[in-house]
């Protein structure tokens, strides 16, 4: 999924896209995130043909010293120490959510940071639980659902043409 892609089913939830703090590639995650806002982050690197294109996570700032870590396909505290340059706890899944075939990564984090966001109250673990299932098939005919959903809606009301 292309980084224009997520940007542009983010714009159909307002609410959700005005805590978008940045939208970038590994080498490029910023100093600060400030509270409340999360960045979207290309594994690749600047320097490389395919960034904007290749797998996405999410990092989201959920207080002054806490951050939250989500990749569909698992992660590691090791791999996130060696990519931010903050001192702060680092919460993160290292369960795969996501299929091995699925090219949809941008959509979980999506679902990911527009449940995190309306769901501030739960714990990272029980917000995983409640909106992803051990099941991968599951979560992948989800997550395509809810983005139907998300992009129906918002051109429902607005009127405009979703080809644009």
């Amino acid at each position: 999924m292309r980084g224009f892609e997520i940007v542009k089913i983010l714009t159909c939830l307002p609410n959700i896209y005005c805590r978008l703090q940045a939208l970038v590639c590994i080498d490029e995650i910023p100093l600060k995130i400030k509270k409340d806002y999360y960045i979207i982050v290309n594994r690749c690197k600047s320097t490389e043909n395919n960034c904007k294109i290749g797998h996405w996570f999410v990092i989201y700032r959920k207080n002054s010293s806490c951050l939250e870590c989500f990749d569909s396909c698992g992660t590691n505290l090791a791999f996130l120490k060696s990519i931010l340059p903050y001192k702060d706890t680092i919460v993160f899944n290292s369960e795969r959510l996501q299929p091995n075939n699925s090219k949809t990564c941008g959509l979980y984090v999506i679902h990911y940071i527009h449940n995190r966001l309306l769901n501030k109250d739960l714990h990272f673990f029980d917000l995983l639980n409640f909106f992803f299932s051990k099941k991968l098939s599951l979560n992948e005919k989800r997550i395509r659902l809810e983005q139907k959903r998300i992009t129906r809606n918002y051109y429902c009301k607005h009127g405009s043409n979703k080809n644009n």
